[in-house]
């Protein structure tokens, strides 16, 4: 008897079916965890989001500090 293994987005429920499309993110610092870290098995596509947002996010509080601080702004 074979087994097979399949795999789903723990985010959106998306079946996984490449090894190569499955990425694992941990989350290492929330104020819901405790001090624990949390694994997340995601789509490859799914992380690239998540990894876009946040560095969007980091790139527009950098732009506002620096407007805040700017002595014409």
């Amino acid at each position: 008897m074979d087994r097979r293994t399949v795999r789903f987005s723990d985010l959106s429920e998306q079946l996984i079916t490449e090894d190569s499309a499955l990425v694992r993110i941990v989350v290492q610092e929330h104020p819901e965890l405790d001090g624990q870290a949390v694994e997340i098995e995601a789509h490859v596509d799914e992380a690239r989001v998540i990894t876009d947002a946040a560095l969007e996010g980091r790139r527009c509080r950098h732009l506002q500090r620096s407007a805040r601080r700017s002595p014409g702004g």
